[in-house]
């Protein structure tokens, strides 16, 4: 019987000084690490996160960036949009590590008060992923995910206030949780996100910008060939709808690579961002 309570609570002492990283990405407020916004409708943002949004510049023209590590640049000094030369326009670079369809349309509900000219609306994987909040932590799901009635991710089916209650005080469950939820086949509706950014960004008479981001681990020539499948989704959506679109693989055709590329994932390196900077410039200029 003592083992029975033992065994537990030293596997909760071990997660707890170890301190594994999971696999499914976690939100929660820190030093680092601000959150805003309430319920489902949250977003974060950090110190260099503040600086990239570039809120100094007050021109008339101004253009918002919503996308995720790729496009907020994760790992270099100076993100792209830090680098860019566009006399009389203002990029505010909203982007954020984590950021998927929610955090993207809560920040895209803040700055369309005061309408921007452009949205760029970058597209990744992670579009695929929901994310649930349970207390002050945010979990990024795929829809496949069971949850409790109180909304609580659920792979176990114990009565769901137990299930909070070990979800919430206990790190092994919450990991052990976790782990099953990257098992899970994920069946995202990613045309009804675009339909609703569209739709607002229209009636805020500003236009849409797509950015699909390639992935790094093959040349570029590749990843035009044969786009990933929310690339060839989104691509496809944004010439139904008449939305200009941006693929990244296309406009970097020329590069090396792994010369520009900070990870095989889909990061880049500072000199991956200065080009960056130069190819995605033209489609940032006011065309009216």
């Amino acid at each position: 019987m003592a083992g029975l309570i033992v065994a537990p609570i030293a596997v909760e002492v071990v997660v707890r000084v170890v301190d594994p990283v999971g696999r499914t990405q976690v939100i929660a407020a820190g030093p680092q690490l601000e959150i805003l916004g309430e319920g489902d409708a949250r977003y974060w943002r950090s110190p260099t996160g503040v600086q990239r949004e570039n809120r100094a510049c007050v021109a008339e023209d101004r253009v918002v960036v919503l996308g995720s590590s790729i496009l907020y640049g994760s790992g270099v000094e100076q993100a792209w949009s830090e680098q860019l030369d566009l006399p009389g326009t203002c990029v505010h670079n909203l982007a954020s590590p984590g950021y998927g369809v929610e955090a993207k349309q809560a920040r895209l509900d803040v700055e369309l008060e005061t309408p921007p000219r452009l949205v760029v609306w970058e597209v990744w994987a992670n579009d695929a992923n929901r994310f649930t909040w349970v207390g002050d932590r945010g979990y990024s799901l795929n829809p496949g995910m069971p949850r409790d009635r109180a909304g609580v991710p659920d792979a176990f089916g114990v009565p769901w206030r137990l299930n909070g209650l070990l979800f919430r005080h206990l790190r092994a469950y919450e990991l052990l949780t976790l782990a099953r939820a990257t098992q899970l086949p994920a069946t995202p509706d990613r045309r009804g996100p675009l339909d609703d950014v569209l739709a607002q960004v229209t009636q805020a008479d500003s236009d849409l910008l797509i950015v699909v981001p390639p992935v790094l681990d093959r040349p570029f020539a590749e990843s035009v060939a044969a786009p990933p499948d929310f690339g060839q989704e989104a691509l496809a959506w944004a010439a139904d709808n008449g939305v200009r679109a941006v693929q990244l693989a296309e406009v970097l055709v020329d590069q090396d690579v792994e010369a520009i590329r900070l990870d095989v994932c889909c990061h880049y390196n500072e000199a991956g961002h200065a080009v960056l900077a130069e190819r995605l410039a033209p489609f940032l200029v006011d065309l009216r």
